[in-house]
């Protein structure tokens, strides 16, 4: 239950978190805030510059498996096979994406998309400005752990051993 947060460049341990009742199963970094999300079904967003807990945000009912900062936005996807985005500033609701028929385990955001991926071995990538639903990807064999976005790129890694880059 326990978020732990180094300085990069050299290793010292900066802070730890402890509001978490369970498991973290996902941290980012991002628009100067730090988000945390897990077991507990919460995800708890914190200014990163001085640590201090802005708000907990405790829409989902099962656990929170991964959580994506950019751009103004925050994106959770959680074991109920849904994605929930927020403002990130106010912790608003903006967006609760459902198409997902099992865990999301993974989320990513970057170059005005979202993508999600997870236990039904699909990558759906969204629109980020209006949510909208561009592509399902279908390639994988095995579920999805993990999305990155940047320069026109996703990957997406897999439980077959695989990293799928896609333009």
């Amino acid at each position: 239950g326990k978020v732990r947060v180094y300085e990069a460049a050299t290793g010292t341990l900066l802070r730890t978190l402890e509001e978490a009742a369970d498991w973290v199963r996902a941290v980012a970094l991002g628009d100067g805030l730090l988000a945390a999300g897990g077991s507990d079904t919460k995800v708890r967003i914190y200014e990163a510059a001085t640590f201090r807990l802005l708000r907990t945000l405790e829409e989902a009912q099962s656990s929170v498996f991964s959580v994506a900062l950019h751009g103004g936005l925050l994106a959770a996807g959680c074991c109920d096979g849904k994605v929930r985005v927020y403002e990130a500033a106010t912790g608003t609701l903006l967006r609760t994406l459902e198409e997902a028929a099992d865990w999301v385990r993974a989320v990513a955001l970057g170059d005005g998309l979202l993508a999600a991926g997870g236990s039904d071995t699909k990558v759906r990538i969204y629109e980020a400005a209006t949510f909208r639903l561009l592509r399902t990807l279908e390639e994988a064999q095995s579920s999805v752990f993990s999305v990155a976005l940047h320069g026109g790129l996703l990957a997406a890694g897999c439980c077959d051993g695989k990293v799928r880059v896609y333009e």
